[in-house]
Formats: structure tokens, sequence, C-alpha cells
């Protein structure tokens, strides 16, 4: 069983402790422990603590939210190429931890709170989560954009994760929004 932790402590530097690759995906809904999905798709998830990224985030009538996204804080977007994708967010992390101010500097366009996870190597398990997703980047038109963008933990630490964003969905739908960004 997966334990969440807010480690580490506001005020204290951090450097992360991992020295292996870990594949790190932000989730805010179902995914999140103790949620329906998240047996099914993060049996091997090594780690999840909270954590918050730039947003908006609506609530739908299927029983999952969708996430709202800056354009400027996406880093890059998902491919069928798992592997290269994996190297675009390791390629990527020493540039956004100097990056974007961190939450507690800048809070113009709101906030989703939820869960960053590290996994293992990703291949095993992610083309399965694309397709529950509808994630499809050569298919057209999809529910879903996996997109890499800057994660916040506590004390300022920002680490690019890839997030399920609203693509279509949000173009054909007008949903309330969730106050302060929490769902459930």
């Amino acid at each position: 069983m997966v334990r969440i932790s807010s480690d580490p402590k506001p005020g204290v530097p951090v450097v992360p402790k991992r020295t292996d690759p870990v594949f790190r995906l932000f989730v805010y809904g179902t995914l999140k422990v103790g949620f329906p999905n998240h047996a099914r798709f993060c049996a091997s998830v090594l780690s999840a603590r909270t954590a918050r990224i730039r947003g908006r985030l609506f609530a739908t009538p299927w029983e999952h939210p969708v996430a709202d996204l800056p354009p400027d804080q996406i880093l890059a977007r998902g491919s069928r190429n798992l592997g290269q994708d994996w190297d675009r967010q390791m390629a990527l992390e020493t540039d956004v931890a100097r990056g974007p101010p961190g939450p507690e500097t800048d809070d113009s366009d709101g906030w989703i709170q939820g869960e960053l996870m590290e996994f293992p190597d990703p291949v095993g398990w992610l083309a399965a989560l694309d397709r529950f997703e509808e994630f499809d980047p050569e298919g057209g038109v999809f529910r879903f954009d996996r997109v890499l963008v800057p994660v916040y933990l506590d004390a300022g630490i920002c680490l690019p994760a890839w997030v399920y964003a609203g693509a279509g969905i949000l173009n054909d739908h007008h949903f309330p929004e969730v106050a302060g960004g929490l769902w459930r």
C-alpha cells in the first residue's frame, strides 16, 4: 500500500534523493491513492507525494474531473514513443527545478491539487493508461492529452511530470469549476 507523504518540510532545501531514473505522473482524480483506478493502473508506484500544478479543474458528470492547463505550462506533448517521452522528462529535470516561480510567489492562474507519483520503467503500463485516458496522439480526436508540466512540491521544489489534461472534451462541454482545485 502506498502512503502519501507531504515531505519535504516547508523551508528546508531538498535535493531529490533518487538517483535512478523514475517516470513521474501527476494525478488529480480517480488515479489518486484510495480511488477506484489507482489499483488498476498505479500498482507499480514507488512513491506518491502531495503536489500541485498551475491550471483549473472542472467536474464532469462521469465521476472524474478534467484539467485545463495554461499553454505556457506545457513543456512537451506525449507521443506513442514512451521511451522518448521518458527521455524528455529526464532531460528537462534540471531546467524545471530552476524554472518557474513556486506556488508561494505566483498565484495568478489557479492551482490543481493532486499527487506526484514516481514509477519505474513506464513501458509495461503506460500504453494501457493512455488507452484508458483516450489519449492517442496519432489518432486525431482524443479526450485527454498527456503533457509534461512543472509540478510543485512543498518548499518550492519543482519537477517535471506527465499529466492527462483536457483536450477535445473541454471544447465540446461546459463543466463547473472545482473550487480550490481539489477533487474529492
